[in-house]
């Protein structure tokens, strides 16, 4: 019985461990990550293209996004030195107006991206929208569809 209750713990810290723990903090590349899961399937991604943010080439990808869903996925790519150590912040914009809340990105070592879980609000309309990436304070938008 011990041996197994090692085994669990083991392999519970393993898990915690590859995770990176619950870094959902303010600031501290935590983001929205309730219920969220490393490795998790955000379904089929489309590529949005690179744009330079200051110094570094930022590569973004996002699921399909429909608002009745509540959530949109992004993926965004970060190059350079030091990816992982960039504050990076994200937010949704119509006609130069927020429509979601700014966030942290979380970033995921074994992809070597950061993961951005955008709030659709429920009465958000079809169309157009801007997705804001802010990388250390400098920041660039692409364009996306919410269905």
């Amino acid at each position: 019985m011990k041996k197994l209750a090692f085994f669990a713990l083991c392999a519970l810290t393993v898990f915690l461990a590859a995770c990176g723990g619950n870094t959902a903090k303010p600031g501290n590349g935590g983001g929205n990550t309730a219920g969220h899961e490393h490795g998790d399937d955000h379904g089929k991604m489309t590529d949005l293209g690179k744009k330079k943010i200051g110094d570094r080439e930022v590569g973004v990808e996002v699921s399909d996004w429909v608002a009745s869903k509540g959530e949109g996925v992004a993926e965004v790519e970060v190059g350079g030195d030091g990816a992982d150590k960039v504050k990076l912040n994200f937010w949704v914009e119509q006609d130069g107006k927020e429509v979601s809340p700014k966030k942290a990105g979380e970033w995921v070592a074994e992809e070597k991206k950061f993961d951005c879980h955008v709030e659709l609000k429920k009465d958000l309309k079809a169309g157009k929208y801007k997705l804001v990436i802010e990388v250390d304070g400098k920041k660039e938008s692409w364009d996306v569809d919410v269905k």
